[in-house]
């Protein structure tokens, strides 16, 4: 629990003097037989401080995908999916620089296979739950941090896997 002072820190605030702004960018690349894959993606997100240490807010995300393939019979093919994914989300500070994070994320993604006529998407939707702590460091409002995240209701079709490691950006959290 806050000290009293503490707490009351917020009471003269504006809502906009409560929000606080983050997010993160995805970028990656692999390649094995036949196949090579970019990946392009960003993640803002808005938090608006109820206390000194406790926050809520939205966070969405989109990552585009861009697959280069070989197909069996010699033929070149791309494609270019859009994963994206929209929630909410609830982080506590313990620390100024240890916080915890609680996140619903409701996800649309893309399953890119190889089939014989070429490259098949489908897509699947998951309700993700993700519980996590995290470090925020820096000087002045800008901070980096990192974010361990477990999701607690992995959808067994998903191709990722249930523990994700987040990098970002916050300022004023």
């Amino acid at each position: 629990m806050a000290p009293q002072g503490q707490a009351q820190s917020l009471s003269g605030l504006s809502f906009k003097e409560r929000l606080w702004y983050g997010g993160g960018f995805n970028l990656g690349f692999s390649g094995g037989t036949g196949i090579s894959v970019l990946q392009l993606g960003i993640s803002p997100m808005v938090g608006y401080k109820i206390t000194p240490r406790l926050s809520v807010g939205p966070r969405i995300s989109t990552l585009v995908s861009f697959y280069w393939v070989q197909s069996f019979n010699g033929e070149r093919q791309s494609t270019q999916p859009v994963n994206w994914g929209a929630g909410l989300f609830s982080r506590y500070k313990v620390t100024s620089e240890i916080f915890a994070h609680v996140e619903y994320e409701y996800a649309n993604q893309a399953l890119v296979q190889q089939g014989f006529d070429g490259l098949e998407t489908r897509r699947i939707t998951n309700d993700n739950i993700y519980i996590g702590a995290g470090y925020s460091s820096g000087m002045g409002p800008g901070k980096f941090e990192i974010l361990g995240l477990y999701n607690i209701n992995q959808n067994f079709e998903s191709i990722d896997s249930p523990f994700t490691l987040r990098f970002g950006f916050t300022r004023n959290f």
